[in-house]
């Protein structure tokens, strides 16, 4: 009877979806940051709630929600590159919280096709006292640069990494994405823009090191 049992859970165990990078997490799965991670990560452990995919033309990427702030909902992708893996964090940010970040005069040239590159500065950095932005140190920077102009890309609700083909308009919504760096490429302001609508992000980029721990749902 008992080497029935030690049977059963060995096969248990064997069955257990093993994660070896960031890049495999899906649905139901768990990620915990490292302590030296910026105050909203650190030491904390998110669920990932979504996986959504973005097609642009010679690739794609995908995202994942990522739930366990009280406050902030973020979107993790992951950077699969040999040499460097990053990860990037993002927060959506609502028009009050980028007019506390930036002078809006100076942000809405983000969208201007002349002139090439584009240069912002931050007003207030979000560790000054009573800062709106109060939750998001470590996550911006003094300076922006946009060199692109606007992206062409798809945003498609779910999963697609076992899928073949491209996707494309008739899989999601049409977007044009506009992204701009910091000089020591750490942070960026990601902006996109839909019929009607824009999404603005603060996004971080680090070292896939962040990460401390990773647990599968299943």
């Amino acid at each position: 009877m008992a080497g029935r049992f030690r049977k059963w859970f060995s096969s248990q165990a064997k069955s257990r979806r093993q994660l070896d990078s960031a890049g495999q997490l899906a649905t139901g799965d768990l990620v915990k940051f490292k302590l030296l991670a910026p105050p909203l990560l650190a030491g904390q452990t998110f669920k990932v709630d979504e996986v959504n995919t973005y097609q642009y033309e010679h690739s794609s990427e995908t995202e994942f929600v990522l739930r366990g702030s009280p406050r902030r909902t973020l979107f993790m992708t992951v950077d699969s590159g040999e040499d460097d893996p990053a990860l990037r964090l993002s927060v959506k940010l609502s028009r009050a919280e980028v007019a506390s970040l930036f002078d809006l005069d100076q942000f809405a040239r983000v969208f201007d096709q002349e002139g090439g590159e584009v240069i912002i500065h931050r007003q207030h950095a979000p560790d000054e006292p009573g800062h709106l932005l109060a939750d998001l140190q470590g996550f911006t920077a003094p300076e922006y640069v946009r060199t692109p102009f606007a992206i062409t890309a798809y945003f498609c609700k779910g999963d697609f990494r076992e899928r073949r083909k491209e996707l494309d308009e008739a899989d999601g919504e049409a977007l044009d994405y506009y992204c701009l760096t910091s000089t020591d490429e750490h942070y960026a302001i990601e902006c996109e823009v839909y019929d009607g609508d824009d999404d603005v992000m603060c996004t971080l980029i680090e070292d896939i090191r962040l990460i401390e721990e990773l647990w599968p749902a299943t």
